[in-house]
C-alpha cells in the first residue's frame, strides 16, 4: 500500500511543474533538448497520460465497536466525490 506523503506530493507537482516549463521552452525553440532530457519528458508525459486514463478508486472503511455503535468511518478517495 502506497500512502501519499505531503513530501511526495510536492516533489510530483514540482516535477510536473519543470516537465511543462521544458516542454514549453522546446515547442517556443528557446531550448534544445538533449536526448537524456527529452526521453525523460517523454516518459514523464506517458507516465501522467497513463495514471489520467485509469478510473478513480474510492475506499471506504467503517468498524464497529462490540456494542454496535460505529467507531470509525473513513472515505478515502479523490475529494469532492462523495458516492
Amino acid at each position: 500500500m502506497s500512502l501519499d506523503t505531503p513530501l511526495a506530493s510536492q516533489q510530483r507537482a514540482t516535477g510536473n511543474v519543470h516537465a511543462l516549463s521544458t516542454l514549453r521552452e522546446a515547442r517556443a525553440g528557446r531550448s534544445k533538448l538533449n536526448p537524456k532530457e527529452l526521453v525523460d519528458l517523454l516518459l514523464a508525459h506517458g507516465s501522467r497520460a497513463w495514471r489520467a486514463s485509469h478510473p478513480t478508486c474510492h475506499t471506504r472503511i467503517v468498524a464497529w465497536n462490540t456494542s454496535g455503535v460505529r467507531a470509525v468511518s473513513m472515505r478515502l478517495g479523490s475529494p469532492g466525490q462523495n458516492r
